[in-house]
């Protein structure tokens, strides 16, 4: 499986994040992060960084299906 390149327009996805879960299954991971972010009122760089993150993943999940 390939990560998406590591540059500001398109952040590489941590390997961390993937550990023994599929693309999709960690961007289901991601999106509940995002609530409780949301939930936490956490700061903007900590959304960004989920924001980030979940793109890449999205990306990763629509080159695996195509």
């Amino acid at each position: 499986m390939s990560t998406p390149s590591a540059s500001p327009e398109d952040p590489s996805v941590d390997v961390f994040e993937l550990s023994d879960r599929t693309p999709l299954q960690a961007l289901a991971g991601a999106y509940a992060d995002r609530l409780v972010l949301i939930r936490s009122r956490a700061d903007a760089a900590d959304l960004a960084d989920n924001t980030a993150l979940i793109a890449s993943l999205e990306r990763l999940c629509l080159r695996q299906d195509g």
